[in-house]
C-alpha cells in the first residue's frame, strides 16, 4: 500500500471504471491503482467518506457490488505499476 494519497475526484473514477463495467483493460488498471493506494474498495470508500466531499455517496449494496465485481476480477501480476 502506497504511501502517496490520491485526489479523492481521482479515486471516484477509479470506482466508477470498475462499476460501470468499463473496458477489461481499464477495469483491470483501476482495480490495481485502487490496491496499490489502498489495499482494497473498502478501504478507498472510507477513505473518500472521511475527505468529507460529495464526491461519493456508494448505499452498502453498491459497495457489496463493487466489491463482488473486484473479487471476480483476475488478480494482476505486476507489483510495479506506476501511479495514475
Amino acid at each position: 500500500m502506497s504511501q502517496y494519497c490520491p485526489p479523492p475526484v481521482l479515486v471516484k473514477t477509479w470506482l466508477m471504471l470498475i462499476d460501470l463495467r468499463s473496458s477489461a483493460e481499464a477495469r483491470a488498471h483501476a482495480k490495481r491503482m485502487i490496491e496499490v493506494n489502498f489495499g482494497s474498495v473498502d478501504l478507498a470508500i472510507i477513505y473518500l467518506e472521511q475527505s468529507h466531499t460529495d464526491l461519493l455517496h456508494y448505499s452498502q449494496s453498491d459497495v457489496r457490488e463493487i466489491s463482488r465485481i473486484v473479487a471476480t476480477m483476475p488478480p494482476h501480476t505486476n507489483h510495479s505499476s506506476h501511479l495514475a
